[in-house]
């Protein structure tokens, strides 16, 4: 056997390309009948595995399995394999060194001689064969992080996919609540009109009653799909000032009185006429309020007591209100202002009416006063709590009390009034109305019909519909105003966002009244703005 030649073959093996070509030449030149070339689990102590590029297909038998276990431990080893089938046998000694294993099959060379040659290039065949498990598990590695990074990128955007169609639906339901309250609120219009020539004709007031409550109601479901609207768009201004938590109770309690008289219930007042000021939007607070009073009324039995506190603690203001009604399971404690979620009892398929929009208003508004309102029960048929928190304002003047209203004496009647509404049923009996109030009434269901009335009369003042076909009720406005200079306009729509008021102050309107509207404010208008 040539000794450079063998140095020379066994020190290619270091070469991945020339292994799988070498090591057949390599056998071939010691007169065997293979080579297999092992080294140590990377990841497994204890256990040999074929290095990369070389034969890896051994016959299974137990001759290997014992010479592979011996060959851990550095120095020669012998045993007799299957090879080159499983039925077959062939002597094998394998050649161990730190990092590297050689197994040499069916050899005729000189044991020692060979073993001179190997000891010489192990180690430089097992820095080698390291360094390439290293650079494998790098790629893998590599692999699987880029592996990551894609699903990463595609699970990024998927979310964003997601997050988009979320904003979509939210933006679409929000729109759809937007309009539907309008259109809701068209009908209602000719509806309250319609109650109100009632009471003048004397009709029996237990129906007049029973039908007020119901469109009351109504009105209050529709106004409650309108805050939530414009709440959940940021349409919603706050307009603070300073007052007194007395004077926002008082005012709630007014506002939710008809349902406190009719379910008689109970209540217990303890709320300081001073000394608890706040800087809010009076409106606004007390429709939170409002909401947390006819909550409690509408779960309590009728006769049941109703508790309203409120005191200072440190820098804020703590006002709640508490009720004797079916209380709150635990579970829902964190839910009850959520949109549409509404209490029920026992299995009831229904809760007590209205849409679940009350309190998710109530910690809307709330919020935006920088304050927080949280819910409290001891469990169902054990009542329920609802606490306010809101900032004390820090001024020491005097907070004036409000004035309460006068309305002006009527002094219009007599005036020319355009009354302009594409749903007939709403102008025809607003015109009634107002010409059993002592106006010279015309009525108009469209723009061009009202621009033809012009040269039969000529108004003191115009009540014009926003939503009109063809030409809208700014358009009409300003043609209106271009023939008549000195006419009052007075916007009578169902749309009353404050965008929607900002709009008909730009378009010209002297006056913005939202529908349905009771005769009593459409008179009133009429009066501050034709008043002499």
């Amino acid at each position: 056997m040539n000794a450079s030649t063998t140095h020379r073959l066994i020190a290619s093996l270091a070469d991945p390309a020339e292994r799988g070509a070498n090591i057949g030449r390599l056998a071939e030149h010691l007169r065997a009948q293979a080579v297999f070339v092992f080294a140590p689990d990377r990841d497994v102590g204890g256990k040999l595995l074929p290095a990369p590029g070389f034969p890896a297909t051994l016959p299974s038998s137990r001759g290997w399995r014992e010479l592979l276990a011996r060959a851990l431990t550095v120095g020669t080893h012998s045993a007799e394999v299957a090879f080159p089938t499983q039925s077959e046998t062939a002597p094998a000694v394998a050649y161990s060194y730190p990092g590297v294993t050689y197994v040499v099959v069916g050899a005729t060379v000189a044991d020692d001689e060979l073993h001179e040659q190997l000891a010489v290039t192990a180690p430089l065949l097992a820095a080698a064969l390291r360094a390439e498990t290293v650079a494998v598990f790098a790629r893998s590695e590599i692999e699987i992080a880029k592996e990551s990074v894609e699903r990463a990128v595609s699970l990024t955007r998927a979310l964003d996919r997601a997050r988009h169609e979320a904003e979509h639906a939210t933006r679409v339901k929000d729109e759809f609540l937007a309009m539907l309250g309008h259109e809701l609120r068209n009908p209602l219009a000719p509806i309250v009109t319609a109650l109100q020539m009632l009471r003048l004709e004397g009709v029996s007031e237990k129906v007049q009653g029973v039908l007020e409550r119901q469109v009351a109601h109504v009105q209050r479901l529709v106004d409650d799909l309108l805050d939530v609207s414009r709440i959940t768009r940021g349409k919603v201004e706050l307009h603070k000032e300073r007052t007194q938590v007395a004077s926002i109770v008082h005012r709630a309690l007014e506002m939710s009185r008809p349902l406190l008289e009719q379910r008689r219930n109970v209540i217990d007042l303890d709320v300081a006429e001073k000394g608890l000021p706040l800087e809010v939007d009076p409106v606004r607070l007390a429709q939170v309020m409002a909401n947390l009073i006819t909550n409690a009324a509408k779960y309590s039995e009728p006769g049941k007591r109703i508790s309203i506190r409120a005191k200072r603690k440190g820098g804020l203001i703590q006002i709640s209100v508490e009720d004797e009604g079916i209380g709150i399971d635990p579970t829902m404690l964190d839910r009850v202002f959520d949109n549409f979620i509404q209490i029920r009892e026992g299995g009831l398929d229904r809760a007590r009416g209205g849409l679940g929009l009350g309190l998710a208003i109530v910690r809307n508004l709330i919020d935006l006063h920088g304050g927080n309102v949280r819910a409290y029960s001891d469990g169902l048929a054990r009542g329920s709590q609802f606490v306010v928190e809101l900032p004390v304002h820090t001024a020491t003047a005097d907070i004036p009390a409000l004035p309460k209203p006068v309305l002006p004496p009527n002094t219009t009647a007599g005036m020319r009034v355009l009354v302009v509404d594409d749903n007939s049923d709403a102008a025809d009996l607003l015109g009634e109305l107002l010409t059993d109030h002592g106006h010279a009434v015309y009525v108009a269901h469209s723009g061009l019909e009202a621009l033809q009335l012009l040269a039969k009369f000529t108004p003191d003042a115009a009540l014009l519909d926003i939503g009109l076909p063809v030409m809208d009720g700014y358009e009409l406005a300003h043609a209106l105003r271009g023939s008549i200079p000195s006419i009052r306009l007075i916007a009578l729509t169902g749309y009353g966002a404050p965008d929607d008021r900002r709009r008909t102050t730009e378009a010209g309107f002297d006056a913005h009244l939202t529908k349905p509207v009771s005769l009593s404010t459409v008179t009133s208008t009429l009066d501050a703005l034709l008043s002499p």
